[in-house]
């Protein structure tokens, strides 16, 4: 018999399956946080200083024409170093969630997609179609972060071309 494991969608290093429950149009899938500690986002300190624990809720793509709501349990930690204006830091969940994100990455790298090949109206469409609500105002968010990232990356590639063409010279 084939079972549907719904371990294999996420980090399991950092994140625990704890259930899945289904509505008639949600499912909601409950995580918790297996991390020990976090890196600040402002001075890169590592901390293992603990502060407390949220339930963050994230939407993620859809499975089966349901929308689907994670809930995950997650920690905060407080920045130990002291030069550093934050007090508390969220867990980043690279590769699957960022900070303070509402979205997972994979959801919102498709929704990035829709909206260059299509517009943000029509990608807020498609979306509520497809049994999630995306509005066009956080559509424009993630297409800011996505040409941020993609300008960041080209910056660090000119970087390394012109390292390299300054060794062989």
């Amino acid at each position: 018999m084939n079972t549907f494991d719904l371990d294999s969608f996420f980090p399991k290093e950092k994140l625990q399956l704890i259930k899945a429950e289904q509505t008639n149009d949600i499912i909601h899938i409950y995580l918790k946080s297996k991390t020990k500690s976090c890196v600040c986002p402002k001075c890169g300190q590592s901390t293992e200083e603990y502060h407390g624990t949220y339930v963050r809720h994230v939407q993620d793509l859809p499975i089966l024409g349901k929308n689907v709501q994670l809930h995950i349990k997650a920690h905060e930690y407080k920045c130990t170093h002291t030069d550093c204006n934050a007090s508390t830091i969220a867990e980043n969940f690279n590769g699957f969630l960022n900070y303070y994100s509402r979205m997972t990455e994979r959801c919102a790298d498709f929704i990035c997609s829709l909206a260059l090949e299509t517009s943000c109206e029509g990608c807020s469409r498609i979306c509520k179609v497809l049994f999630f609500e995306v509005f066009q105002a956080y559509l424009q968010v993630v297409l800011l972060s996505f040409f941020h990232k993609a300008y960041q990356q080209t910056l660090l590639h000119l970087q390394k071309e012109l390292s390299f063409l300054h060794c062989t010279h």
